[in-house]
């Protein structure tokens, strides 16, 4: 990705990074505070790799973690089956 750094400052208006797969392994992307299925996840495996990105703590510009629930917070726009999967993944011990 070209510019990457510059995408990343604070002080540069973009606020959100379209990104096909990098919700996937072998990514690291702790500030990701939306998740939009476009398709059909299947393996239950890639589900949680998806929404375990979502989960991280964000972190400030400094790469220092931030504990603010107010910041921390992940919505999930999906389709059906990936909307059960989510709340039966809440329900999880």
């Amino acid at each position: 990705m070209q510019e990457k750094e510059k995408l990343l400052d604070i002080n540069t208006p973009l606020r959100f990074i379209f990104s096909h797969s990098a919700l996937r392994e072998g990514w690291d992307n702790p500030n990701v505070f939306q998740i939009c299925t476009l398709n059909e996840t299947r393996s239950e495996i890639k589900k949680r790799q998806e929404i375990g990105r979502g989960l991280r703590l964000s972190v400030n510009q400094q790469g220092k973690r931030i504990f603010d629930p107010n910041i921390n917070r992940l919505t999930v726009i999906a389709n059906e089956s990936y909307d059960a999967f989510a709340k039966a993944l809440q329900k999880e011990s």
